[in-house]
């Protein structure tokens, strides 16, 4: 029900102009960034295991490479085409390197408080589906439950840039072809949701970093 009503706003939202686009896309930024900051500050200044239980727990999660520094090229690799898509459609209309660079700080920032957020919990979320959502849990039934739909909008957020990227790129300029393509890959990237979260992130982002 989830995956089926994102699916019906990515389509909904390619029907507003490419001003309102970015305005929709951009409300949810500020959302995550108080989230994380807040999820980090609680794991920094509540007790949490040593380096080596840490270390004990990572290793139990399954790798999605073998080698660590070539996991983290694949995954630098996922985050740079991801942001690519997006970027070129950005890029047509706007051109401002100063913003970019200072985005690329914080939200390189960004992910390195998330990093250490789920590092610092990693002995009791290494297998749940949502790690950052066991630990929002654990503050307060309440902040879970906003953090959830800060989830979704996330989601949401990430599906539309993807998906209206690719449908500009195989448009040719036409409004009316791109919304017919974006109809189209919204509908495979439904069928591929029912596959399950945990399971299509796992194979589909190595395979995107290659």
């Amino acid at each position: 029900a989830g995956s089926a009503l994102c699916a019906v706003l990515v389509v909904l939202t390619t029907f507003l102009d490419f001003d309102r686009i970015m305005k929709v896309i951009g409300v949810f930024t500020p959302m995550i960034i108080v989230a994380i900051t807040i999820l980090t500050i609680y794991s920094l200044a509540t007790p949490h295991p040593g380096i080596a239980e840490l270390n004990a727990a990572a290793t139990q999660v399954t790798p999605a490479l073998p080698n660590l520094w070539l996991s983290t090229i694949n995954y630098f690799a996922l985050c740079v085409v991801n942001g690519i898509a997006m970027a070129f459609v950005l890029g047509g209309s706007v051109l401002r390197i100063g913003e970019a660079r200072r985005a690329g700080r914080i939200g390189g920032t960004i992910i390195g408080a998330d990093a250490l957020c789920l590092y610092l919990n990693v002995d009791r979320v290494w297998d749940v589906n949502v790690p950052a959502l066991e630990i929002a849990r654990s503050i307060h039934p309440a902040f879970a439950f906003v953090y959830t739909l800060i989830i979704f909008a996330l989601i949401y957020n990430t599906v539309f840039s993807l998906f209206y990227s690719t449908a500009r790129r195989f448009s040719g300029g036409q409004t009316t072809r791109m919304r017919i393509v974006l109809v189209g890959v919204v509908a495979v990237g439904y069928a591929a949701s029912l596959m399950g979260f945990k399971r299509l992130i796992g194979g589909m982002y190595p395979i995107i970093g290659w």
